[in-house]
């Protein structure tokens, strides 16, 4: 799926959506979405952010 910069997953949108930005698209996405709803359905982005809440603290 990521062999390179080039076929990283911003860059295949990049190329399928002409105007694409990974930044305010991104934010949009979520924004949309919410968190916790991202969090349901992708794991490994729900670990990622329950390492940075124990960086954090209570």
């Amino acid at each position: 799926m990521n062999e390179g910069p080039e076929t990283a997953p911003s860059k295949r949108l990049a190329r399928l959506a002409p105007g694409y930005d990974k930044v305010t698209h991104g934010q949009l996405a979520l924004a949309a979405m919410g968190l916790a709803a991202i969090r349901a359905r992708c794991p490994h982005f729900s670990g990622w952010i329950a390492d940075l809440e124990g960086i954090a603290g209570p």
